[in-house]
């Protein structure tokens, strides 16, 4: 009975040890997010936050922002007039048929406060961090973010190491898409990170009228950034980015509206 009793005791610590290493190496990675304007674990943020880098977008072929409303609870992005967009969070967002509508989810980019959004226009290109708070984020953002917050936080330069990618993509309708990014450091102290994107596709409509395609895409954008750490509390970083396109999209914008006698709407639908 003894030598049964030992035999059972070695084998419950055997199991122990086993579903601790378990335990261990199915450990999730922590995210630390900026929602609350400092930087935190998302499990230690009282908001309620959905958060993508860059592999994550990749992984989930969240391309741009129109497709990020598949992979976050409660977000809808619509297309509006003039190019514009109707992002809602919770059902709260923008109803206005005209360009001048404030929206009630604020958008920001590196923290600048976005007036007129152009997000359906581009693609998330080299970015650190896509965060998505959802409800009143009024006490920290201020106006206009009663449904609540888009935050795209773009990569870097970083002094520490030097780093580079080149991925491109190959599809029907002759469509391409090749992007890059290239981290170099200049000092201990100083970096230069570049990333670039290109993007051309045919179009997939076809004019019965004129016989030629529309809806088709040819874009480019690019980023330059540059990073100096001043100091052990002190960073400064400088970013200029530049987008363009040339298409023949079926936008709003390009649809027939009713004009608003009473100067209210600007565009009545139908």
């Amino acid at each position: 009975m003894k030598s049964h009793a030992n035999k059972l005791a070695v084998a419950v610590a055997a199991c122990s040890l086993s579903l601790t290493s378990l335990s261990q190496a199915q450990q999730l990675e922590e995210v630390v997010v900026t929602a609350s304007k400092v930087e935190a674990s998302i499990q230690d943020t009282p908001i309620a936050v959905s958060a993508f880098t860059q592999d994550q977008l990749d992984a989930q072929l969240i391309n741009d922002a129109s497709a990020m409303q598949f992979s976050v609870p409660n977000l809808t992005i619509t297309k509006g007039n003039f190019t514009g967009q109707d992002i809602r969070i919770r059902g709260i967002g923008s109803g206005a048929v005209g360009t001048f509508g404030d929206t009630g989810v604020g958008i920001h980019v590196n923290g600048i406060y976005q007036v007129a959004t152009r997000i359906f226009e581009t693609q998330y290109l080299d970015v650190e961090r896509v965060e998505t708070l959802r409800g009143p984020q009024g006490t920290l953002y201020g106006r206009n973010t009663t449904g609540g917050v888009i935050n795209v936080i773009t990569a870097k330069a970083d002094p520490s190491e030097f780093s580079a990618s080149l991925d491109g993509t190959v599809g029907n309708y002759g469509a391409t898409q090749a992007r890059f990014h290239v981290n170099s450091p200049l000092s201990d102290t100083l970096a230069l990170r570049i990333a670039g994107m290109s993007l051309e596709r045919d179009g997939f409509t076809e004019n019965e009228f004129t016989g030629n395609d529309v809806d088709d895409r040819s874009l480019w954008s690019g980023r330059l950034s540059l990073t100096w750490d001043a100091g052990d509390d002190t960073q400064v970083n400088f970013m200029y980015s530049k987008f363009e396109e040339d298409d023949s999209r079926m936008r709003s914008q390009k649809q027939a509206c009713n004009r608003d006698p009473n100067a209210i709407l600007g565009c009545l639908p139908g």
